[in-house]
């Protein structure tokens, strides 16, 4: 059921029909074009898609759609001198909110994925304190995780917007001048971006026709599993275009911290070893994933004693608890991949983590597995797909 909700965003009026029960977060970037806000965990956890509601900030993933009705909504987009229309190019330094320049100065905007969460979050509390303690700085911006800079940047950069006349102290692109960069701060690059909300990532932008794609995870923390005949399932939904298998990966089946040892599984081959490993992927436009229920997929379980420390790998009794032999602790250095099989997918495909941030995705990075707040992402085009994987550029 769908109803017409009007509201205010950045200032100007709009009117949406939509379920009044769809998340805030997806109307603003999906209905509004306002991908500034960014979603990490859809469960109010990371404070990435913090927006303003009539003044107080909230988690945009929490909020449904009817309970900005008659509302006034601001976003990252609506900081900065302007409309807070959607899209764009980024905008000069000297257009942006003394908040946004402060960030820039401070180094405060690393990869951008929680930038516009603390802007909004720290705009809310500049409002009510103009003048805040670090102790303060630190309360306010509490909801919203950092995974890049530690927070001292950015609880300085707050600090500092505070300071004075209220109106901020940070007034100059820092950027040196000609012939004076050598030994002096650079501003980042991509960093007005990262501040107005103009920066894309790989879920702000869906090309026509791309499909989604969502894991189907162990509720187990170890267990053998088979995956029975398929062809029901896509009777029961005929949009299910494939159902992908440790088989269809491409290439080498492993991901893991370095390009010749990576020794985790994309997805399960008879074995999870925790719960939540992914055994396969059902690949479909987003309307028909959600209405599969992932007990409908044919998976037959055997469950298995939980393996809780390396040692018992080791044991001589461990049996079929012994780490697979592709595992790098066992198979030690110097494993190459090889290279064969494809999916057999013409049309683009939206891999898991690139529409939701907290996703670590498969190919998140190459030589380091940091924490998945953020993975990485490209998108390749061939002659007969165009495919993206993970969640960042």
């Amino acid at each position: 059921m769908t109803a017409w909700i009007a509201f205010s965003v950045n200032g100007r009026a709009v009117d949406v029909e939509v379920d009044p029960m769809r998340r805030l977060a997806d109307v603003l970037r999906d209905d509004l074009g306002l991908t500034g806000t960014k979603i990490g965990c859809d469960a109010g956890d990371c404070g990435a898609c913090t927006v303003r509601l009539d003044g107080r900030q909230v988690c945009a993933c929490l909020v449904p759609v009817a309970q900005a009705a008659g509302g006034d909504v601001r976003t990252v987009e609506g900081l900065a001198a302007g409309d807070g229309a959607p899209g764009g190019e980024p905008r000069e330094f000297a257009d942006l909110a003394a908040l946004q320049r402060a960030f820039l100065e401070a180094g405060a905007a690393q990869c951008g994925i929680c930038t516009p969460g603390m802007l909004m979050a720290a705009d809310d509390l500049l409002e009510r304190r103009p003048a805040p303690t670090d102790a303060e700085v630190r309360d306010a911006l509490g909801g919203v995780l950092c995974r890049c800079t530690g927070y001292r940047k950015i609880v300085e950069a707050v600090a500092t917007t505070g300071v004075g006349d209220g109106i901020g102290r940070p007034t100059r692109e820092p950027s040196p001048a000609a012939g004076g960069a050598v030994g002096a701060r650079l501003p980042k690059v991509d960093g007005i971006g990262c501040v107005d909300g103009t920066a894309r990532f790989g879920a702000d932008e869906r090309p026509e026709g791309m499909l989604a794609v969502r894991a189907v995870r162990s509720p187990h923390a170890r267990a053998r599993f088979t995956i029975g005949d398929l062809d029901a399932l896509h009777a029961r939904h005929p949009g299910l275009v494939k159902v992908l298998v440790a088989a269809d990966i491409p290439g080498q089946n492993r991901y893991g911290i370095y390009p010749t040892g990576k020794d985790q599984p994309v997805l399960a081959e008879g074995l999870v070893r925790h719960r939540g490993e992914a055994v396969c992927a059902l690949v479909a436009e987003e309307a028909v994933l959600e209405a599969i229920d992932d007990a409908e997929v044919p998976i037959t379980w055997e469950p298995l004693p939980p393996i809780f420390h390396g040692k018992s790998w080791a044991k001589p009794d461990a049996g079929s608890r012994r780490a697979p032999s592709w595992d790098v602790l066992s198979r030690g250095p110097g494993h190459e991949p090889s290279r064969h099989s494809s999916t057999g997918l013409t049309r683009a495909i939206l891999f898991p983590g690139s529409r939701r941030w907290g996703c670590c995705a498969p190919r998140c990075c190459s030589r380091c597995c940091a924490p998945p707040l953020a993975p990485r992402a490209s998108i390749r085009w061939t002659h007969s797909a165009r495919t993206r994987w993970g969640g960042q550029p």
